[in-house]
């Protein structure tokens, strides 16, 4: 690996500025978006973005999710940031708090979210008929530890236990066998509620989440960012119960429904308050929807790159 990695590393920045110079002669390219991948990748694409400027082609820098200011501030990596930011001509963030931060460092940003692909209908309150009483919870993603999955277990449980609510939830997502395992080894007292759905379809998770009441999305993923299942979770008016980690506060911009990592009898007591508060549940439901039309749909997002790309 010592060997094989920086090799394959050189080739590839030799490879990308090979294409970059052919696409200029070729096909006039004049303009290239970059997303920037961090890491040692930054070296990367500080290459081809100073490339790009010596032979005449504009850069549109987009700095998605992962973990940006912890690598605008190593001590090595940096340093190519601040180059990268400076040299772009255009500066795009996926969350405020990548905005905010850059202003404070001197440097011009597009807020460009993550949108909800059209194809992703805004549904009305069309829930089919119940086939019993219980509260549907559901989470939707990679089913991992960091995405909060052990967290929303414990914490539905208690509520279960405590208020006598009825209630399950369904985890939708590709689970290796060794992590469920786990879960149904360390939490057996909870497996009544749990329900491993497996993989699902785009329109099957449009089914589940027009047929579930609440999406947990407890993620302490150091590079969480504006997650793409939110987005859809919010088309279907489905209130998420979630943690102040990376941009997911920001996009469903509602406290009432944030839960506290470090507080888990508060936790306890306001999911087990909004269950039994149909009007708030309600109320936001109409609101999540309108949220992600106004804010996130395919058509705004669109609109922001056009002119973005008149640079």
């Amino acid at each position: 690996k010592s060997i094989l990695y920086p090799l394959i590393f050189i080739m590839s920045i030799i490879e990308d500025s090979i294409k970059l110079i052919s696409y200029r002669k070729k096909y006039k390219v004049n303009t290239i978006h970059i997303t920037s991948l961090y890491k040692i990748f930054i070296i990367r694409e500080l290459i081809i973005i100073l490339l790009s400027k010596m032979i005449g082609i504009k850069v549109v820098f987009d700095i998605r999710a992962g973990r940006f200011i912890y690598y605008y501030n190593h001590k090595i990596y940096g340093h190519f940031c601040k180059v990268a930011l400076k040299s772009a001509d255009k500066v795009l963030v996926e969350g405020i708090t990548y905005k905010e931060f850059l202003k404070k460092e001197g440097y011009d940003s597009i807020y460009f979210p993550n949108c909800i692909i059209n194809g992703f209908n805004y549904y009305q309150n069309i829930n089919k008929k119940r086939k019993n009483n219980r509260v549907k919870f559901i989470y939707v993603g990679r089913v991992v530890k960091e995405k909060g999955i052990e967290d929303a277990i414990k914490l539905l449980y208690e509520v279960k236990e405590r208020f006598n609510i009825q209630l399950e939830f369904a985890i939708i997502g590709e689970v290796s066998s060794e992590y469920k395992e786990y879960i149904s080894r360390t939490y057996n007292y909870a497996e009544e509620i749990i329900r491993f759905e497996g993989y699902k379809n785009l329109e099957e998770i449009k089914e589940y989440l027009l047929n579930s009441d609440f999406f947990m999305f407890l993620s302490t993923w150091l590079g969480e960012g504006h997650s793409n299942s939110i987005n859809e979770v919010m088309a279907t008016g489905t209130p998420i119960f979630y943690y102040d980690n990376g941009f997911t506060r920001d996009v469903i911009g509602n406290d009432d429904f944030m839960l506290d990592i470090n507080n888990y009898e508060d936790n306890i007591n306001k999911i087990s308050e909004i269950i039994f508060n149909k009007e708030i549940r309600n109320k936001e439901k109409d609101r999540l929807k309108e949220r992600v039309l106004n804010n996130f749909s395919q058509k705004n997002l669109v609109d922001i790159l056009v002119n973005v790309y008149k640079i």
